[in-house]
């Protein structure tokens, strides 16, 4: 049974008859099963529970991860116990934090340069086109995102021009920032693991807040940036970490759990005001756990913590976990009554996204 039939389920709404889907079948990965994302999303998951299976049939299902898809925001991680070497490695670490000694990665200037042309109003296409094309990799991420399901029209786009004219500006600043994210975040080569995990993480954290915009009024493609960025301060403590660790077997999750829950906030803050992010994408990046203490930008703050409790709930289960959601404190704030956030659950279990290898508009 799918993940959405299930959750469906749950939620007390049948499942929509399934359109003709344009893909093909979907891809294995050695870790779990996982479709291709489209308008409706359909990942392979266990069984649910028939309602007149024995009560043995769900036992235990609060205490076990129900998904398989490693999540370093788990609870269970960063209560976990350390070994010696660990605790070690992250004491070394919170010295280097508490003395400003952050590592900061840079996002490509190809990227930035593009990024800041198409938030010009008066800018002209050529001037994009011809930043674009002095870069191979963003060239090709380009065209393959403009054909893919998501864009694609009749005839393919063959030309940077025609692929920017087909996403359009608004989609583009948000596409290339993801590019340029993930160029960062993938480039630590002794923590490969474990940066494909914050990868998938914050790029299933933005399509869940892109999915969820529009019923909370809120506009789609700076939802999409706020998802993106708001746990960007992970990226910087994985850089230190990257230059610390012996080896990658040192970095368990139970060390990244407990350095990310004390550090990723106030070290997101610090990256983000490096990168010359908006005044919003810093507050964000800085405090969106608490987000009613975010004076200013407290809708914004609430919006990154929903996008984000529910992609952790999506990633660990079990389902029931995920469908309580609907009363969350975030959507509480934001003031969705709970039959609205029924909805909102189900658009962000289409959105989310269990796999790193997930590509950018797939």
């Amino acid at each position: 049974m799918s993940l959405l039939r299930w959750i469906r389920g749950l939620l007390g709404s049948p499942p929509p008859a399934r359109a003709a889907s344009h893909r093909g079948p979907a891809r294995s990965s050695g870790r779990r099963g996982a479709a291709s994302r489209s308008a409706a999303r359909n990942v392979a998951r266990p069984a649910a529970p028939s309602s007149e299976a024995s009560s043995s049939a769900t036992e235990g299902l609060e205490d076990s991860g129900f998904f398989t898809v490693v999540n370093f925001d788990d609870a269970r991680h960063r209560t976990a116990d350390l070994r010696p070497h660990e605790r070690e490695l992250l004491e070394h670490v919170d010295r280097r934090i508490a003395a400003g000694d952050l590592e900061l990665p840079q996002l490509p200037s190809t990227s930035m340069a593009v990024m800041q042309l198409s938030s010009r109003p008066d800018v002209e296409l050529t001037e994009i086109v011809e930043r674009i094309s002095s870069d191979p990799v963003l060239s090709s991420e380009l065209l393959r995102t403009a054909n893919s399901v998501l864009y694609a029209g009749h005839q393919p786009a063959d030309t940077l021009r025609e692929a920017v004219m087909r996403v359009g500006l608004r989609q583009l600043r948000s596409m290339i920032f993801a590019i340029s994210m993930r160029s960062v975040i993938l480039r630590f080569e002794a923590l490969t693991a474990q940066a494909e995990r914050v990868w998938r993480q914050s790029f299933s954290v933005a399509s869940i807040a892109r999915a969820i915009a529009p019923s909370l009024g809120e506009d789609p493609e700076r939802a999409f940036l706020i998802g993106l960025l708001h746990d960007v301060g992970k990226v910087a403590l994985i850089a230190v970490l990257n230059g610390e660790a012996k080896k990658s077997s040192d970095v368990t999750p139970a060390l990244l759990g407990r350095l990310f829950h004390d550090h990723h906030e106030p070290a997101g803050r610090v990256l983000a005001e490096a990168w010359n992010l908006p005044a919003e994408l810093v507050a964000v990046a800085g405090g969106h756990h608490h987000f009613e203490q975010n004076e200013g930008h407290e809708r914004a703050a609430a919006l990154a913590s929903l996008a984000h409790r529910l992609d952790l709930f999506l990633s660990i289960g079990p389902e029931r976990d995920y469908a309580a959601q609907a009363t969350c404190r975030e959507l509480t704030y934001l003031g969705v009554d709970p039959g609205a956030a029924q909805a909102i659950l189900r658009r962000a279990a289409e959105a989310f996204v269990p796999d790193h290898e997930e590509r950018l508009a797939a």
